[in-house]
Formats: C-alpha cells, sequence, structure tokens
C-alpha cells in the first residue's frame, strides 16, 4: 500500500473511537509516532471529552497548547477512567481521607472552592457550650502533597448569622472568597492567603458592608443576593456599589402562606437569575447599570414563572458546563445555559415526600441576546429528567447537591439492602443525568413540548442510583461535591470531615 502523507493519516485518525488506538500503534513504528502526536490528542480532547461536556481532573490552569501528546493523552484516559468510575452502580474511592479541625463540632457549612492554582475546601464548625456557641470557620488545601490536607485559614467568630461563598470567582471580578455576617449582623468579605504555619492569618478581611444588615444567600462574582429579615425583601446589590440594589418581587402566593425566611435557592448566568421559590421557579433580567449607578431600590417583576405542584422543602441550582461552542451564536451574542435543579417537595406532614426530582431548565434556542429579542431566554416549563426515590426517615439527617455536569448527590435512609430493618443508618447515592443537547440551529426543536406538562409520572426506584458510601450511625449532616476533579465531602457530627477522591 502505498505511504500516505502525515496529515491525512492523522485527518483519518481522529475519527477513531479512543479504544481503536491501542490498536492502531501495534501496526507499525509510524503510527505508534503518529498516535502520539499532540495535534491528534488535542482534537480527541475537544471532540471526544469537550464538547460531549465530560469533567477532566487536572486541567484546571492547564495551558492545552503546551502540552505534549503523551501529557494530553492522560488528561483524556483520566477523564474517561473518572466517568466510567463516577457513573457505575458502585463507584469506588481510589482515597479517603478523614480530618478534623482544632475544635470539635457539627459540621454546619461544606463547599469546594476552585481558585487559579488551588483547590480548596471550606468548612464551618458549630461547638463551645449552648449558651455561648462559637464558629468555627477554616480552608483545607486539597492539592498539597500530603493525603491529609493542611488548615491554611481559619477564623473564630462569637456570632455569625449567615455566611456565603464566591460561586464566580475571577481575578477580575471576585472581591473576596467568602461573605460572613458576623456580630452587629454586618456583612463582611474575606479574601483567603494560604498560611499554613499560621491559619488565623490566612482570612483578610477586604471589604465590610455595614450599611447591609442582611442576610446573605448567594455570593456571585460582585454580586450578592440578600433577604432584609422578616420582612420578605430579596435584594440585589453590587458590592462595588452597595447603596444601590434591586428588589425582587417575590410571588404573592409566598406572601400568602409564610410569614418567615423562605426556603430557596438561586444562581446567575449572564444578566439573569433563576430563583427556585417555595412555590414557584421565576427568572428575572437584571439591569447591570441599575446596580453601578442607581442609588434607590427598584422592583424587578419577573420575566418567567412556572408553579411548583408541591412546596418545595429543599431544592439545590446550578447552572450547567457548556461546550464553548454552545456559549456564543454566529454573531457572537451570548447565550443561556441550562440550568440543573435538584427537588425534594414537602409532603404537608413534619416529613418531606420520599422522592426527589431532577429537573432542566432549557434554554430557548429562538432566544437572542441582544436587546431587540422578543424571545424568553428559557423554555418553560422546566423538563422533568427524573424521579428517584428517596426515603428519609422521620427527623433524620439529609443534605443533597447537584453539580454543572449533571451529578446528583445525596443522602438519605435507604439502607435496608445493607444492614437491613434500623432505626439509625444514612446511604449516601448519586445519579448523573447527560444534559438534553441543544441544536442552536434549529428553532423549531421544542415545538412539541407541551408548556402545561406536569411532573414526571415514572416509576421511581431506589436502585436507580449509584451506592457511594453508607454509614450505620447519623453522623452525616454536610456534603459537597466536585465533579470536575472527581471528589466528594461530608462533613460529621464530631467535626470530622471524610474526603472521598475517584480519580
Amino acid at each position: 500500500m502505498p505511504e500516505l502523507p502525515d496529515d491525512v493519516y492523522l485527518a483519518i485518525f481522529k475519527y477513531l473511537n479512543l479504544g481503536d488506538i491501542p490498536s492502531i500503534r501495534t501496526v507499525n513504528k509510524k503510527f505508534l509516532q503518529l498516535t502520539q502526536a499532540g495535534s491528534l490528542w488535542r482534537q480527541l480532547l475537544r471532540g471526544c471529552i469537550i464538547e460531549e461536556g465530560l469533567p477532566i481532573p487536572g486541567i484546571r490552569d492547564v495551558q492545552l497548547d503546551r502540552l505534549q501528546g503523551q501529557e494530553i493523552e492522560g488528561l483524556v484516559r483520566r477523564a474517561l477512567e473518572l466517568r466510567a468510575n463516577w457513573t457505575s452502580p458502585f463507584p469506588v474511592a481510589r482515597e479517603a481521607v478523614n480530618f478534623k479541625g482544632s475544635p470539635s463540632g457539627r459540621i454546619i457549612f461544606l463547599r469546594f472552592l476552585k481558585r487559579p492554582g488551588r483547590l480548596w475546601l471550606l468548612s464551618l464548625c458549630v461547638h463551645g457550650d449552648p449558651t455561648a456557641r462559637l464558629y468555627t470557620l477554616e480552608c483545607w488545601d486539597l492539592a498539597g502533597p500530603t493525603p491529609t490536607p493542611p488548615c491554611i485559614a481559619r477564623k473564630t467568630f462569637t456570632q455569625l448569622v449567615s455566611i456565603a461563598e464566591n460561586r464566580d470567582w475571577t481575578p477580575e471580578a471576585g472581591i473576596g472568597d467568602v461573605a460572613i455576617q458576623g456580630p452587629s449582623y454586618v456583612i463582611t468579605v474575606y479574601s483567603i492567603r494560604a498560611s499554613p504555619a499560621n491559619p488565623e492569618l490566612g482570612f483578610l478581611p477586604v471589604a465590610t458592608f455595614p450599611e447591609r444588615r442582611e442576610y446573605i444567600h448567594l455570593f456571585s462574582g460582585t454580586k450578592m443576593l440578600t433577604i432584609l429579615g422578616n420582612s420578605e425583601k430579596v435584594h440585589i446589590w453590587d458590592t462595588r456599589s452597595p447603596s444601590a440594589c434591586l428588589e425582587l418581587l417575590r410571588p404573592r402566593r409566598e406572601h400568602q402562606q409564610t410569614t418567615t425566611l423562605p426556603n430557596f435557592a438561586a444562581t446567575f448566568d449572564g444578566r439573569f437569575i433563576t430563583v427556585v421559590w417555595p412555590t414557584t421557579c421565576n427568572v428575572y433580567e437584571v439591569p447591570t447599570a441599575q446596580l453601578n449607578i442607581n442609588p434607590t431600590s427598584l422592583v424587578l417583576e419577573p420575566i418567567q414563572e412556572f408553579v411548583w405542584p408541591w412546596r418545595v422543602d429543599n431544592v439545590d441550582i446550578v447552572v450547567m458546563s457548556q461546550a464553548p461552542s454552545q456559549l456564543f451564536d454566529r454573531d457572537g451574542l451570548w447565550r443561556p445555559r441550562t440550568i440543573n435543579i435538584l427537588i425534594r417537595f414537602g409532603s404537608g406532614y413534619p416529613w418531606p415526600i420520599n422522592l426527589l426530582h431532577q429537573f432542566e431548565l432549557l434554554p430557548n434556542t429562538r432566544y437572542r441576546g441582544d436587546a431587540i429579542s422578543i424571545e424568553r431566554p428559557y423554555r418553560f416549563p422546566p423538563t422533568s429528567r427524573r424521579t428517584i426515590a428517596s426515603p428519609v426517615r422521620l427527623f433524620a439527617k439529609t443534605d443533597m447537591a447537584v453539580g454543572p455536569y449533571g451529578t446528583a448527590i445525596w443522602i438519605d435512609s435507604h439502607t435496608e439492602d445493607q444492614f437491613g430493618p434500623a432505626e439509625q443508618a444514612q446511604r449516601l447515592a448519586s445519579r448523573v443525568t447527560r444534559p438534553t443537547a441543544l441544536d442552536w440551529e434549529n428553532e423549531e426543536q421544542f415545538d412539541d413540548i407541551d408548556e402545561q406538562e406536569e411532573i414526571s409520572n415514572e416509576i421511581a426506584s431506589t436502585l436507580d442510583a449509584s451506592i457511594v458510601l453508607w454509614n450505620e450511625g447519623d453522623s452525616w449532616l454536610k456534603l459537597a461535591i466536585d465533579e470536575e476533579e472527581g471528589k466528594i465531602a461530608l462533613g460529621r457530627l464530631d467535626g470530622t470531615i471524610t474526603l472521598l477522591s475517584f480519580t
């Protein structure tokens, strides 16, 4: 057979399945060298991993153009190995580490923080005498050389009202890493400066907002979403101009049913904020210019709304990770991204419904991000993707989270398969749902969707989940997830944190 130019072979190889590469390498030395080329593996990484929306462990802060072929091949294989393990019926943790901060107490807050060149875990522990509570905030360095992560920042508060990590930190827009509402209800923003030798110096105050004595719910870039006491007023404001704010108009039915602070979840995506209230799902358009220059408070009405059939008991919401080719249209205009919602509805009794519902809020493919677009940014109602049986005992401890790559993870009480009938025990389970593929060139792809669609009536099963871990007691309180690096953290009653690594 006559020889072909190398670029022709490479053009052919990029259409192969990744599983075919080892066989191709055994043909001859030329094919072995060609299948190690950086240009080939860059194409395979983009086509088989990035465009498919799969997380890639170890890619944070990596410049692909500077990597050799074997290094990129290692990224591809780690991504595929993580996905296979993560989505298996029984994911296997490659490493499990238990560690505890200086005080012993309950973990009441747990979050992963991603920063350039850093992977941190933020934990908050409550301890001390019931009449004199203390709250200790700690930051753990997960990228260190030792299996047990060192504490690089620590601060203790005598009063802590609310806390929120910065979910959208960037060097340009992020003013700090975590916002704390502490003594006298004053909001203070702290930056983390790693100080393993003296962790008490690790949290540096960078901004204080004494005029905004409101409960912090969401901290994203320079924007905050806060609640003004029991007045039911929810505000969005910018830390660069705290005197200006926008009030989100809550659904009227919310005012009729409760006088306490609502249990809700919210997320920013571009100039839109999506809020899952206890009775509705609403989208608001935020005029960013008003946040920067207008000293008065304006009221924002929702531009889209869906009424849930039952009252929400617990909820988490996240903007889905999107392939780079999906972020902008041909004219360079921004496109909204799919939003992943995980809900456990209430039952009207002291216990919630023993079901989890996973929804997608899909972008409207007719929407164009210009000022003259008359289309709404999302397709309503939210699309019901999955219903999962997840029993919870009366007064049992439970938590849940949803990730940007489609993972739903939760703590529940379905332990009979492992321990038999028991008064206390916990299961850590997960389910990965691939995001709905969108064809932005086909504006009619969702025309057959019933806009009055109800919640899915599919039969739910406890077997429709991956079993991550069991616990014979009821000590798990909080969980956190980092899909990209394949890590799960669990906070316990005694202040112990369990870190599971699946790569």
